[in-house]
């Protein structure tokens, strides 16, 4: 099968997962939900295979365009249309040199954004720029969600998903720390938080189709897998607007 983008990938999506979120998203009378069919992926994990504890926010505003392309769909407004100047308190730099966050829109100098600092410092992500995102945004409430879905049945030997409950409400995502695979946490994940953390795990007994569904800032990971057998999922992502 080619994944990504590729014809196989699609028909799944359209025919299954699409079907069925939009079903599920027409419950609610109160909010809207947009599908990210791009932001969709399949894994495929062996045996003796594991993922350590991670958030997808990291991932997704710094390597994918993900949550930029999001943008499209927000209501404009003329801050990013206007004069720039430094939306920062009390600035009184003269630096003509702006850069403006993707989600606000508001424009800020290099000296007057903490996070800013952080991204133009990072020689892996300067070509990036474009992605930044101020502060605030980082650490705000996210509306966007991962919809986890296993493609084969679990059983208690399965690589199964593991959440930290209530982890999605950690500061610290302008001050992201590389995890030992490669992955990103926020700042405010620190050991002594790792060591009293209470991980859930999703049952033993899910069956391919079944969905959980989690805010992108939860703190997850798999367990190992210890079965022959490939554990197959899939991962896409809904925005609730």
């Amino acid at each position: 099968m080619t994944l990504g983008h590729g014809d196989a990938m699609t028909a799944l999506y359209v025919g299954g997962v699409n079907e069925f979120m939009t079903k599920l998203c027409s419950v609610s009378e109160t909010s809207s939900f947009q599908l990210l069919p791009d932001c969709t992926w399949m894994r495929a994990v062996l045996r003796g295979g594991s993922t350590t504890a991670h958030s997808d926010v990291g991932y997704f505003i710094r390597r994918t365009d993900c949550v930029v392309n999001l943008i499209k769909h927000w209501k404009a407004d003329d801050r990013i249309e206007r004069e720039r100047r430094c939306d920062a308190d009390g600035c009184l730099l003269e630096d003509p040199k702006l850069y403006a966050c993707v989600s606000c829109r508001y424009w800020f100098h290099r000296d007057c954004q903490n996070s800013l600092t952080t991204w133009l410092s990072d020689a892996s992500l300067s070509e990036h720029v474009h992605r930044w995102y101020c502060d605030d945004c980082l650490n705000a409430p996210s509306s966007l969600y991962t919809c986890w879905m296993p493609l084969t049945d679990l059983t208690e030997g399965s690589s199964r998903l593991q959440l930290i409950s209530g982890s999605h409400t950690l500061g610290g995502y302008d001050r992201m720390q590389r995890a030992g695979n490669g992955d990103e946490l926020p700042a405010d994940y620190t050991a002594t938080y790792a060591e009293s953390a209470k991980w859930l795990t999703v049952p033993a007994n899910m069956k391919a189709g079944d969905l959980v569904l989690f805010n992108w800032k939860l703190i997850h990971a798999a367990s190992k897998h210890q079965h022959e057998q490939l554990r197959m999922s899939l991962d896409t992502r809904i925005f609730m607007v």
